[in-house]
């Protein structure tokens, strides 16, 4: 009898039920999702019931989000609990892509900024997921959060130039053009959108050092294209952005992926300085 077969289909069996009680345990510890709730559920929904999902204040994300937010056409919390299970799983491929051990994968989950990305249902998994893939499947995902990514996309377009000219470049940045004038050709507007994330009430709910840190990131990206170090790259985003949420700062662990003392340490400071924040301010941004 060959039992690799049967080996096989227990491990999916297995997989499929985690995946599954991993969605119920979302459903049941996220019973609000301020993002999914407010932005992406509402944006969703305008799309299937043919209206522009631009109307729905508070959403600046690209179109080619919408397709990633589909899960959350079904009932509210089965909605959440399988998008969290989502965000879950993800981040830990992508982390894994990136060779991360296990260790350093969990603490990259279990900072106060990822913690809150999961349970606010944001999209920050998705440049993530970018950064682990292929430039050319890997860039419009990396799009859909700049100042998550932007450091990343220059980095890597130098190398591909550096390797393959234009022509490697051209290769690698087609299939984002595509997407992007698909996008135009449905929502020309959509662009005009990004100018709402500049907005007051937008702002308020950032966590930026700009304009300060902007020489900073500069020096962190010249510094990572000429030395050939992607892990310089990875803070450019969150120094040069005006609008970066408090969750995207955990991009900043990315490089420290490869080194479990300092990752100790940066998820240790991560909690003292969110409690401090909790203390100063009387609750959580």
């Amino acid at each position: 009898m060959d039992f690799s077969k049967h080996t096989e289909a227990v491990k999916t069996a297995a997989a499929v039920l985690a995946f599954l009680v991993l969605v119920g345990i979302g459903a049941l510890i996220s019973p609000t999702a301020i993002d999914i709730d407010r932005f992406f559920r509402p944006a969703v929904q305008a799309v299937f019931s043919g209206i522009d999902p631009y109307q729905v204040e508070g959403f600046f994300s690209p179109p080619w989000l919408i397709p990633f937010l589909t899960p959350l056409l079904l009932p509210d919390s089965l909605g959440r609990g399988l998008f969290l299970a989502l965000t879950i799983l993800v981040t830990v491929w992508a982390l894994r892509c990136l060779e991360a051990d296990l260790l350093p994968a969990a603490l990259f989950l279990t900072t106060p900024f990822w913690v809150i990305e999961m349970m606010s249902g944001n999209v920050d998994w998705l440049p993530l997921l970018g950064i682990s893939l292929p430039l050319p499947m890997g860039l419009p995902l990396m799009l859909l959060k700049p100042q998550f990514a932007i450091g990343v996309i220059f980095f890597r377009l130098w190398q591909t130039w550096k390797e393959g000219q234009g022509r490697g470049v051209v290769r690698a940045v087609w299939p984002t053009v595509l997407v992007m004038g698909i996008s135009f050709l449905i929502y020309p507007h959509w662009l005009q959108s990004l100018t709402g994330a500049m907005s007051p009430a937008a702002q308020a709910y950032g966590l930026r050092f700009f304009p300060w840190s902007v020489p900073i990131g500069f020096f962190a990206l010249i510094y990572s294209v000429r030395e050939g170090r992607i892990k310089a790259a990875y803070p450019v985003g969150v120094l040069v952005s005006p609008h970066v949420s408090p969750y995207t700062w955990n991009v900043l662990l990315l490089s420290l992926l490869h080194n479990r003392f300092y990752m100790i340490v940066a998820w240790a400071l991560s909690w003292l300085f969110w409690i401090g924040l909790i203390l100063v301010y009387g609750g959580v941004l």
